[in-house]
């Protein structure tokens, strides 16, 4: 559990250039928005200023990427739950 948690919650870090939308998104409007941000982590200028900025390597998923991962994750409640606690939904259980 532990692992599924820490990689969705590493691949969606605000680093990761991954960002949520309304599910009922134009079409066309969500590939512009694919497209940009994968030209955008593609841009060897960006990533250098983002990197010196933030003083973290960058490592972007693109949205197929994170798709694949979201599709892959276990349906598991206690996971969904844990992640949903780091995301700011309340109290971060104790570890055991």
């Amino acid at each position: 559990m532990k692992k599924a948690i820490l990689r969705l919650y590493n691949a969606a870090n605000i680093g990761g250039s991954i960002f949520f939308v309304h599910k009922n998104i134009p079409t066309a409007a969500l590939k512009a928005l694919r497209d940009a941000f994968d030209r955008v982590w593609k841009d060897p200028q960006f990533v250098e200023e983002y990197e010196h900025v933030t003083s973290e390597k960058a490592d972007p998923m693109t949205a197929d990427d994170f798709s694949e991962l979201l599709r892959q994750m276990p349906r598991d409640p206690k996971i969904i739950e844990t992640y949903k606690q780091l995301l700011g939904a309340g109290p971060v259980p104790p570890s055991k």
